[in-house]
């Protein structure tokens, strides 16, 4: 196949190649802000490629003692939207799309509002009312434009390690947890660069597992387990992006055996797994759910982090984004033609000020 400039020889290897010098300077900049205010609880919003850094803000916040509540955007369809009281409200948009604008211009209840977006402030500051001006905290991190494809993987990368220093702050985390943390994410960038042996070791050479079922095959599910379900959720995003299939559901890893298991004993299944392998609690979990698989009609397919959530969640990001990779190429995809491209306006650009150009795709 020749490679194609929307191809993975092209386009996506170029966002995989920004990733890590994007993360090092979201890094360099990340706690250089004004004290983030503090609040009773969180809610956080984000949708599209935002929603794995709002899901992962939401678990980190919660991990660390924090009441965070994850919200969707039609929870701000109506005038006021929802009475939030001395909540603070997180809300995450890469490029500060028609639904981020809605969220933003219904804030008149929270006694707070974080953006993490690439757009500048002014432009953040011009879609929220006059009276939460003084309560409006706006990160920017990197802004890399993706705007030529559905698929977003380097805004998606740097909102997400935000989202884990901001919840270390908002949770009151100490100056010695945080020189912590920037040591820890340091590290974590570098799974991102092509030839971290990490990544190599996963198996997705030629003849390995992977490559065959993305070759030809639609995950059915993705299970995980405990804190590890926002990063399964945001990989199947990103799937179905790349793929133009339908969302796999995710799924708790001891939930599948419910009525998701029921529903393909019979059928052909290729399931996805992200397992942390420090975490030793879920071994015998992992060990279960190979056995009830039927050999020869169900296909499962780990990816194992060294390290535990919420690292976790960028390893296998780093990781996934080359099974994309590669089943791009197979599929002999481009990533600038969508099925349903110019086609979303009615339900994306509710808001009547709203508007973009033709055939734009939806800036998350």
């Amino acid at each position: 196949m020749s490679a194609s400039s929307f191809s993975s020889d092209g386009l996506l290897q170029q966002r995989l190649r920004a990733i890590p010098g994007t993360l090092q300077a979201t890094l360099l900049t990340a706690g250089g802000w004004e004290p983030l205010p503090r609040c009773d609880q969180w809610d956080v919003v984000g949708v599209g490629g935002s929603e794995g850094p709002a899901r992962l803000m939401v678990e980190v916040l919660s991990d660390r003692g924090v009441v965070a509540h994850q919200r969707t955007v039609s929870s701000f369809l109506g005038e006021r939207g929802p009475a939030a009281g001395s909540r603070g409200l997180v809300v995450f948009s890469q490029g500060l799309s028609p639904h981020a604008r809605m969220v933003l211009g219904r804030l008149a209840p929270y006694a707070h509002c974080v953006v993490v977006t690439t757009r500048d402030e002014p432009e953040v500051r011009a879609q929220v009312p006059e009276r939460m001006q003084r309560n409006l905290t706006v990160l920017k991190h990197l802004p890399l434009s993706e705007s030529d494809s559905l698929l977003r993987v380097v805004g998606p990368a740097a909102a997400a390690l935000l989202a884990v220093w901001v919840a270390f702050e908002l949770a009151g985390g100490s100056a010695l947890e945080l020189s912590e943390l920037r040591c820890a994410l340091t590290e974590a960038v570098k799974w991102y660069e092509p030839t971290a042996t990490d990544v190599m070791e996963q198996g997705l050479g030629p003849d390995s597992s992977w490559s065959g079922v993305i070759a030809g095959t639609n995950p059915t599910f993705c299970l995980a387990a405990a804190q590890d379900l926002p990063a399964a959720h945001q990989l199947m995003w990103k799937w179905q992006e790349a793929i133009y299939q339908v969302l796999p559901p995710t799924l708790d890893l001891l939930a599948f055996v419910h009525g998701p298991f029921q529903s393909i004993y019979d059928a052909p299944a290729a399931l996805f797994a992200l397992r942390s392998q420090v975490d030793k609690s879920t071994d015998g979990a992992f060990r279960a759910l190979a056995q009830v698989l039927v050999p020869g009609r169900h296909q499962l397919l780990v990816l194992d982090a060294p390290v535990a959530f919420p690292l976790s969640y960028f390893y296998f990001d780093a990781v996934f984004l080359r099974v994309l990779e590669r089943a791009i190429v197979q599929r002999d995809l481009r990533l600038d033609r969508w099925p349903g491209k110019g086609k979303d306006g009615a339900l994306y650009e509710l808001t009547p000020s709203e508007s973009r150009p033709a055939g734009e795709p939806p800036r998350t």
